[in-house]
């Protein structure tokens, strides 16, 4: 699949072969172009053509390959028909439209490319990270991000201190740590997450911030490196034998979808209740 930026011409070549790549004569050629869900975006009718040139170049102008409301990413469907004696031939050409900014915080990432780079100077064992292409990254970044909205979460939100001392956050003797009084637990479920802005993320604890990006960045290096135990775990594997070796793979926590390393970083603030209720 091409990928083109936002507001971008497009031109499709459309050859006047058969499926089996014969060439044949036209007496019609029509396109219609769909969106990624398979909706019509635009039909181009009858188009001109002129058969001795073997081909036809479509040109899909710019306002139809164009991202609607917070779209990051967006696919194109032309359908092609090409008229024969012998009957009607169908083409299809895909091709992708992008946003210049393959990551938008709250859309599909808590931290910019950028921004996980620095994460890896600072974190062990990033092998998977480190050999990966960009558009490696970008993709488990994104794919880590889903995985983590689909995790129901919560934080605290504490009153502010009072007193000697309160701006820092210590008692005025600084020997140990002033207790704060809760002021809420605010509970994020999974069918919220699509719902946050960027400034209601803004607004979230700093810690809890920093944990999200953390899990994130952690979550796209095992993608990228593989998380071994965990895959064997969701294919149901209970024991492994390999030579004289025999392992046994124990059941551990619930599964999140996410790898353990990952699961470390979110530690306080993954949110889980189970109700029975009377049928």
């Amino acid at each position: 699949m091409k990928f083109y930026p936002e507001d971008y011409i497009v031109e499709v070549v459309a050859k006047f072969t058969d499926l089996n790549g014969a060439a044949v004569t036209p007496t019609a050629v029509s396109a219609i172009l769909y969106d990624g869900d398979d909706v019509e975006v635009v039909d181009f009718g009858s188009l001109p053509f002129d058969a001795s040139s073997g081909e036809k170049t479509i040109s899909i102008p710019k306002e139809f390959n164009r991202l609607v409301g917070s779209e990051i990413r967006a696919a194109r469907i032309l359908r092609v028909s090409i008229e024969t004696d012998a009957g009607t031939i169908p083409r299809a050409f895909s091709y992708a439209i992008e946003s210049e900014q393959r990551l938008v915080v709250t859309e599909n990432t808590f931290l910019t490319l950028e921004a996980a780079e620095f994460l890896a100077l600072d974190t062990p064992n990033t092998t998977g990270w480190t050999v990966a292409s960009e558009a490696q990254k970008l993709a488990a970044l994104t794919e880590s991000y889903r995985r983590l909205t689909m995790i129901p979460m919560r934080y605290q939100v504490h009153r502010p201190l009072t007193g000697l001392g309160s701006t820092t956050g210590w008692r005025s003797d600084w020997n140990s740590i002033a207790p704060r009084e809760l002021a809420e637990e605010v509970v994020i479920e999974r069918d919220v997450w699509d719902e946050i802005t960027p400034e209601q993320f803004a607004n979230f604890p700093t810690a809890f911030k920093k944990a999200l990006r953390r899990a994130q960045f952690t979550e796209a290096n095992e993608l990228l490196q593989g998380d071994a135990v965990s895959k064997k775990h969701r294919q149901g594997v209970v024991t492994e034998t390999i030579g004289e070796s025999s392992v046994t793979l124990r059941a551990g926590a619930i599964d999140y979808g996410i790898s353990s390393e990952t699961l470390k970083a979110l530690v306080g603030y993954v949110y889980f209740n189970n109700r029975i209720r009377r049928a």
